[in-house]
């Protein structure tokens, strides 16, 4: 894995050479599955990412707060949480914040 100052993290050249997401942070450790579909990222933000290794696109990010609630938000835009972890989502369309 290439944890490199821009802060992006590549695939390795067997699985697919593709490039994944860019990480606003600094990545702290990143894991293949074992079935090599998907790489498993932690950084410096508290998110936990998960990675298509075909594609290079982020399928989920995963926070834990320091109150213990925690959310989970998919590349699609489902998310899911803990009991009040929703407290923690903003949405936004066009512009104009929808909730929270």
């Amino acid at each position: 894995m290439d944890t490199s100052s821009t802060k992006e993290v590549k695939t390795f050249r067997a699985l697919s050479g593709n490039t994944l997401g860019m990480v606003t942070s600094t990545v702290g450790y990143a894991a293949l599955t074992s079935d090599g579909k998907s790489i498993i990222s932690g950084s410096t933000d508290a998110a936990i990412r998960i990675w298509n290794t075909s594609t290079g696109e982020e399928r989920a990010m995963m926070v834990s707060f320091e109150d213990g609630e925690w959310l989970v938000i998919t590349s699609e835009g489902y998310y899911n949480s803990s009991e009040k972890g929703a407290q923690y989502l903003n949405v936004k369309f066009e512009d104009k914040k929808l909730y929270r």
